[in-house]
């Protein structure tokens, strides 16, 4: 039986699926030991705060991650909030501290206060707020090489060594970004001729235009994942956002069906 764990916490990717459009991309689990571990962007190589999972929504509408829980063989390590709300074609990253500095896509500290992955071996799991298993993937020695491990291709590969996935560059990790270094691909039914402006924008006015004058839904998201703003945009095609916080935010548009996500930068 222990022969059978171990070979157990050896196998590269073990996925549990259950038609569900999230997906774990990246595991970082042996920050280097030096300024290269700084996986958080925070100028600080931590052992614990640098390491990172890293999930993706391939879905085409938002999903409420509220309740919704990261573990490993040890026990739990994060809840989502109330509020996280992964918009399609998006990152989350949940860190195991520090202060993320620089990171594309969302971001949240592990609400325990660490993710304390096993660079020996361990399995990371992903569940539902029903307590239903969306994901679960299961890993050996290889994560202990001061390196994450990612999926190569993005979102439908094996995992591997990050430095190995062609076309990045030989980079040790990316979270909120793509393993192979390209970008997210736009979506497929994104709002014809889409433009929002000013960015970034001190006034307090966001003003959006397209191909269609129709009505818009507008979702403003923090990098948290927490929807701060939503709202109806009319013929006026413009929304007033001066109660937001100087930041980084993601703007999320829905137009007759049709989608357009933009970053933004308040100041």
């Amino acid at each position: 039986m222990k022969k059978l764990y171990f070979l157990f916490l050896m196998v590269f990717m073990t996925i549990v699926s259950f038609g569900q459009t999230i997906i774990i991309n990246e595991i970082f689990a042996d920050p280097a030991g030096d300024l290269s571990g700084d996986a958080n962007g925070d100028g600080i190589r931590n052992a614990s705060e640098d390491e990172f999972i890293e999930i993706y929504n391939s879905g085409i509408t938002s999903i409420d991650l509220e309740n919704y829980t990261l573990s490993d063989l040890v026990g739990l390590k994060h809840v989502f909030p109330s509020g996280t709300i992964l918009p399609a074609n998006s990152f989350i990253t949940v860190f195991g501290g520090g202060t993320p500095t620089g990171i594309n896509g969302l971001f949240q500290i592990a609400s325990t206060g660490t993710l304390g992955l096993n660079n020996g071996g361990d399995a990371v799991t992903l569940k539902d707020a029903s307590d239903t298993t969306i994901s679960s993937i299961a890993f050996g020695t290889e994560v202990g090489d001061d390196q994450s491990i990612g999926r190569s291709p993005d979102f439908t590969g094996s995992f591997v060594k990050h430095s190995t996935i062609p076309g990045n560059g030989g980079v040790l990790f990316s979270p909120g970004d793509k393993n192979d270094g390209s970008t997210l691909s736009v979506v497929k039914n994104e709002i014809e001729n889409f433009v929002m402006y000013p960015n970034p924008v001190s006034k307090g006015s966001l003003f959006f235009s397209s191909d269609s004058r129709e009505q818009k839904q507008v979702e403003i998201y923090a990098q948290t994942g927490q929807r701060v703003y939503s709202t109806i945009v009319k013929t006026e095609q413009v929304v007033d956002i001066s109660n937001l916080n100087n930041g980084l935010y993601f703007v999320k548009i829905i137009e007759e069906g049709k989608i357009a996500t933009r970053k933004l930068v308040v100041n």
